[in-house]
């Protein structure tokens, strides 16, 4: 790990796995003598799916961005359950990139 932060690979040591427990459950561990296995399923994307439809009911012009750091967790995820939110037919994003809003379609 060390050898990663001397190269600026990453911005912290140690600071991602209380990150994961402050989101998910012991139940989603498995840990061995050898590695750590975390398990993700359903209901958590379901809980962020939850916590995203709840920050447009507040901010319809929320950004990823933002939303990335409200929840605290990756842009990359924001995007992934946004699509998954677009794809249920439950939000949809109105006007262009920049200056457009979400609109929850149904909850």
């Amino acid at each position: 790990m060390r050898i990663f932060k001397d190269l600026k690979l990453v911005e912290q040591l140690g600071s991602g796995i209380p990150r994961i427990l402050k989101h998910y459950d012991k139940k989603s561990f498995y840990i061995s003598d050898n590695f750590i296995r975390l398990t993700f399923n359903y209901e958590m994307s379901e809980k962020m799916s939850e916590k995203i439809l709840t920050q447009i009911e507040l901010n319809n012009f929320v950004t990823i961005k933002q939303l990335s750091e409200l929840l605290s967790v990756a842009k990359r995820t924001i995007e992934r359950s946004l699509k998954s939110l677009q794809d249920k037919g439950l939000v949809k994003r109105v006007g262009p990139a920049k200056g457009g809003y979400w609109e929850i379609i149904k909850k």
